[in-house]
């Protein structure tokens, strides 16, 4: 990965960019890139043989979680105002160049998609299909995610709480477990609200709720002269604000240094940083897992010290734990938020074991 810009800007320097994953190293036993599978009878509760110690007779494996990389979905204003005549660059040229910049950089294992809105040049209708998919940053997909900002915005109107419901409408097709947000880019408020221009409670309640019950955060950069009011949807969708600034753009200074393409590529940063610090874990199957492969995974919290707490894994019939598998089997997350937070901060990591039954609780 290229070099991170830097950001002249002092609040902005604590920002990090993420990495990309290695592979997941094995304590002991097969690789996990070949699990093996016991037969159905073979399995047992862990009892008394622990189910992290690569030399128990039902451990196949057992090995360090590696963080699931998630998905962004860029939602980009494109009404006329972003492409102000008069101005030495325009917002758009800023914005244009903060993506490129941003996506040149950006790991090949995130998922990112694009979706420009309104879809007409009159009206408040919102795509119900994305620009470009959402897709691992191929270099196919960075040249069409480049390629979807050639054309000059056009639209007379900017539906933000159309724009936002469909973007999660199609965030909500990922698989449940895996860690997503949206990057809100625009320069103004609703117009398509019928009490006039402005941000809808019920857009804040949205992007609230997707935050704080879901884990989704809303990135918003706000490129315009309604700054404070937009500032209400960062406040709320679980992201620090990125506000621009009114000052234009001179011919003269290097586009790298003009405020609104910093705030651009500060943002998308930031989105880029919150997926990456998500609690939702990859499982190494190089195969889908079958209903009985579940029954066999077992998770635990590894200290510094070596220790392992062992954790409780949400079932039907057994609520409260503090994980859960994702519905498709490829991925875990952890709903603690204590233990959350210790793997976050690196005071402890996740580990998996399979081939020992499910410690009961």
């Amino acid at each position: 990965m290229s070099a991170r810009l830097a950001i002249p800007i002092a609040a902005l320097a604590a920002m990090i960019a993420c990495t990309g994953r290695t592979p997941p190293e094995t304590d002991g036993g097969p690789p996990p890139d070949v699990p093996a599978r016991p037969d159905a009878g073979d399995a047992r509760d862990a009892g008394p043989e622990d189910p992290f110690d690569p030399s128990s007779s039902c451990a196949a494996w057992v090995s360090p979680l590696e963080s699931t990389v998630g998905s962004l979905l860029l939602l980009v204003d494109q009404s006329v105002s972003m492409q102000l005549d008069g101005r030495e660059a325009t917002r758009w040229e800023e914005l244009q160049e903060g993506i490129a910049s941003w996506i040149e950089d950006a790991p090949a294992e995130l998922e990112v998609g694009l979706v420009r809105f309104p879809e007409h040049t009159t009206g408040c209708a919102t795509p119900l299909e994305p620009t470009v998919a959402i897709a691992p940053l191929s270099a196919e997909q960075r040249a069409q995610l480049v390629g979807a900002l050639g054309e000059l915005p056009f639209s007379s109107e900017t539906p933000l709480t159309a724009a936002v419901e469909s973007g999660f409408a199609l965030l909500d097709r990922l698989p449940s477990a895996e860690p997503r947000g949206i990057v809100l880019l625009t320069d103004g408020l609703d117009t398509c609200h019928p009490d006039g221009p402005g941000v809808p409670d019920r857009l804040v309640r949205l992007v609230r709720e997707r935050a704080t019950q879901q884990q989704q955060p809303t990135v918003t950069i706000s490129l315009g002269g309604d700054r404070g009011d937009l500032s209400v949807l960062a406040a709320n969708g679980g992201a620090p604000s990125f506000e621009g600034c009114a000052a234009t753009c001179r011919w003269d200074t290097p586009i790298e240094a003009c405020c609104q393409f910093l705030f651009v590529r500060a943002g998308l940063d930031e989105a880029e940083r919150l997926l990456g610090e998500s609690c939702s874990f990859d499982l190494p199957w190089t195969s889908p897992p079958s209903a009985r492969d579940l029954e066999l995974i077992n998770l635990g919290l590894r200290r510094d010290d070596g220790s392992i707490e062992r954790l409780r894994i949400v079932t039907p019939g057994r609520p409260g734990g503090h994980a859960r598998l994702g519905d498709d089997g490829a991925h875990v997350v952890l709903t603690d938020a204590t233990r959350c937070e210790r793997v976050r901060r690196g005071e402890a990591a996740l580990i998996g074991s399979f081939g020992c039954a499910q410690e009961r609780w």
